[in-house]
């Protein structure tokens, strides 16, 4: 969905460019759909601080997926002040940057999501702290110790 919301929106933006970063779970299918979309490149997995530096000089960092927790990248680009379009049903996102946070995974949301984003200020500041590593790790062990109990 990313790919073809992408060049219809480029269409009016032609000096963007979209960057795919990450393992490629379509193979051949997936290669030649971003060969096909002007503005598009694929980079392969590349490593974090690579990625960091991507997110840092990103206008906005999109993540349309269906089946994730907290997503890291979005977190990353919110503590980077970048904007972004946040998957949908994560109810994190859904209350602290409902503007920012796709209402479903399809091309007319995704194209929907970028006229609104684009020219949008950054999000309002996320509550980081709440999300800490260690944190979540010991409200984990919590919950599962009560489990066992």
């Amino acid at each position: 969905e990313l790919l073809p919301a992408f060049a219809q929106w480029r269409s009016q933006h032609p000096d963007v460019h979209l960057y795919l970063a990450g393992m490629n779970r379509l193979g051949r299918r997936f290669l030649d759909a971003v060969a096909a979309t002007p503005g598009a490149r694929y980079l392969g997995s590349v490593p974090h601080e690579q990625a960091l530096a991507l997110v840092a000089a990103a206008e906005i960092v999109i993540l349309p997926s269906r089946s994730e927790g907290l997503p890291r990248v979005i977190l990353e680009a919110l503590s980077l002040g970048r904007r972004v379009l946040a998957p949908p049903n994560i109810p994190e996102f859904e209350r602290y940057i409902p503007d920012y946070v796709l209402p479903e995974v399809s091309v007319p949301a995704i194209l929907s999501g970028l006229v609104r984003v684009w020219s949008a200020p950054p999000p309002p500041p996320f509550p980081m702290e709440r999300y800490r590593f260690p944190d979540i790790v010991a409200q984990i062990v919590d919950t599962y110790q009560q489990l066992l109990d």
